[in-house]
């Protein structure tokens, strides 16, 4: 598949933290939470499935308040030590248990956390949608090179509208209107 679908896909926002935010540059952190929420509200709209993790929360936080409030119905939270998400036995247990093929993915940082579990998608024969515009690293160097990792290794690069866009697929689309006028605009 070379599209992303919504009946296919699990939102997986990876340690987007009180701790680790700060040490962004304000432009990349304020654009990774706003691109995050618009995927949070149609995932909800959608049904899509979001499992959201949180690297060593005891020392670095909770996801950021704002994405919180965004969070769908059912979201699951997963405390991780491992860099790669899918080194979490109940991580992967959680996505195993969605039946789904696709995973599109968001948060930081680029470089470690979310290239680490990138590549772990592609070694479960998972197709990985990395958002390029709700990622980001401390330096936009290190968000530059993974993205080209994670190309080179298969992982598709996208941005928000793509995948919003994508997730529904037609005009015609019952929730299109409401996703237009309230997350896209």
């Amino acid at each position: 598949m070379h599209l992303c679908h919504a009946a296919q896909s699990v939102l997986v926002v990876v340690d987007v933290q009180t701790g680790l935010l700060p040490a962004m540059t304000a432009a990349a952190g304020d654009q990774l939470v706003q691109n995050s929420i618009k995927l949070l509200k149609v995932a909800d709209l959608l049904d899509i499935p979001t499992l959201v993790t949180e690297q060593y929360p005891q020392g670095l936080g909770h996801t950021v308040a704002e994405l919180q409030a965004h969070y769908p119905e059912p979201s699951r939270v997963v405390e991780k030590r491992t860099f790669s998400a899918l080194q979490c036995e109940s991580f992967k247990d959680l996505f195993d248990y969605t039946g789904r093929r696709q995973a599109v993915i968001c948060g930081m940082e680029a470089h470690v956390c979310v290239l680490q579990t990138v590549m772990g998608f592609l070694d479960m024969g998972i197709q990985p949608f990395v958002v390029s515009d709700a990622l980001c690293s401390r330096l936009e160097r290190h968000k530059q090179n993974a993205l080209e990792r994670m190309a080179a290794a298969g992982g598709v690069i996208s941005n928000v509208e793509s995948t919003l866009f994508e997730w529904v697929a037609d005009s015609r689309h019952p929730k299109f209107r409401q996703i237009l006028a309230d997350v896209i605009r």
